[in-house]
């Protein structure tokens, strides 16, 4: 027996998931030394209205081994 005779509500939510690595090395000169950068990021949305939606956004610096707080953003 239920308690009321609407339909239940749905929780199924669109979402979507991008992850990037970029790896960069160079020399520009024989006597100077080279660089290396390496970083991953994550970019996780979620479709919560029809209006709009959420995104988290997160950079990870890794030759420096920096992590800094991710980026919350509403798109509408």
């Amino acid at each position: 027996m239920r308690l009321y005779e609407e339909e239940e509500a749905d929780f199924s939510i669109p979402w979507n998931l991008s992850l990037n690595y970029n790896f960069n090395m160079s020399k520009p000169q024989s006597d100077v030394k080279g660089t290396i950068n390496s970083n991953l990021g994550v970019n996780l949305g979620f479709n919560l209205t029809k209006i709009g939606n959420l995104e988290c956004v997160e950079i990870m610096i890794f030759n420096v081994m920096k992590f800094p707080l991710p980026k919350l953003q509403l798109i509408p």
